[in-house]
């Protein structure tokens, strides 16, 4: 199994941090924004760790 690259762990902590505040929110508004922009951060997570696993030749 490889280990994260720092990129992985910052994208990581941006995805915990957007969870707390989407426990929090108290409009649907602030939910739904939340939503979207996690989405968005997981998509980049799957893209950066997908990178990784390519063997560069």
């Amino acid at each position: 199994m490889r280990k994260a690259s720092d990129e992985e762990k910052k994208i990581a902590s941006e995805i915990k941090f957007l969870d707390g505040r989407l426990r929090n929110a108290q409009s649907p508004h602030e939910v739904e924004a939340l939503e979207k922009e996690m989405a968005e951060l997981m998509h980049r997570l799957l893209r950066q760790m997908r990178n990784g696993r390519r063997k560069p030749y």
